[in-house]
């Protein structure tokens, strides 16, 4: 059996390489995950919770490489996050307008795909 079928079996990650180049790997994986959450559990647009624990187990990140990750995310604006609850929740919202400029792409609206800015 090929070595990389084996892997496949498995869940795995997609890793975007110029997200990773520019912000590092733990950043777009945490990216990554959060839109792969959202669009698997949540509405679009809508906020949605995670904890961080829940996060650090999914991610195999250390606390201090999730909060690392995190403050990278919300500096580059991917991400908006407001901490509720006890134990604490994390709300997160996903910028879209942000995520389709940084690969050169403008949105329209949502029934029409990204279009490509020359």
């Amino acid at each position: 059996m090929q070595l990389k079928k084996v892997l496949g079996t498995q869940a795995y990650w997609t890793i975007n390489k110029a997200l990773a180049l520019e912000f590092g790997l733990h950043a777009t994986l945490l990216l990554q995950h959060l839109i792969d959450l959202r669009e698997s559990f949540f509405k679009a647009g809508k906020p949605f919770y995670q904890q961080h624990s829940r996060l650090k187990v999914d991610l195999g990140l250390s606390e201090y490489q999730l909060r690392q990750a995190t403050k990278v995310l919300v500096k580059a604006e991917f991400i908006n996050v407001e901490r509720k609850g006890i134990p604490p929740k994390y709300q997160y919202s996903i910028n879209d307008l942000n995520l389709y400029r940084f690969f050169g792409l403008t949105y329209i609206d949502k029934e029409t795909k990204p279009l490509k800015v020359n």
